[in-house]
């Protein structure tokens, strides 16, 4: 009996069909459940950077407007000379990949960018800021 029960094992060396199957299944349905949650955390965690970006972009600018005579900057390229002086001569960009946009407005100035869905959203400094 002992003979007949190694033989058997013996012989059978892989899984079966139905077995892989099942495993391929399980992986699949757990990859369904899990990639949109994933997609929608990447999402959230870029709007996040987006957000915390325009309130160190408003505290820069605040520093621009104490040191430089109380103006703010006059136009996009001194705009971008500013944020590259502290940001470590990196741009901050918004949470699609682009750099945030600066006018001047009256009273102020305005920075805008788009989160993750393609909304543009002031900064909370700007002119016109509607909390979002």
């Amino acid at each position: 009996m002992l003979m007949t029960i190694r033989k058997n094992l013996r012989c059978r060396r892989g899984f079966t069909l139905l077995e892989l199957v099942v495993v391929i299944a399980i992986i699949g349905i757990l990859a369904a459940i899990l990639i949109p949650n994933l997609t929608q955390s990447t999402q959230s965690a870029k709007n996040s950077k987006m957000k915390a970006d325009m309130r160190s972009i408003d505290s820069a600018l605040a520093m621009y407007y104490a040191n430089n005579k109380n103006a703010y900057p006059a136009d996009a390229a001194t705009y971008k000379t500013a944020m590259k002086a502290a940001f470590n001569d990196q741009e901050p960009t918004d949470a699609q990949g682009n750099t945030f946009t600066y006018a001047t407005a009256t009273g102020g100035y305005t920075v805008s960018g788009n989160d993750a869905s393609g909304t543009a959203h002031l900064s909370p400094a700007s002119v016109g800021y509607v909390a979002w």
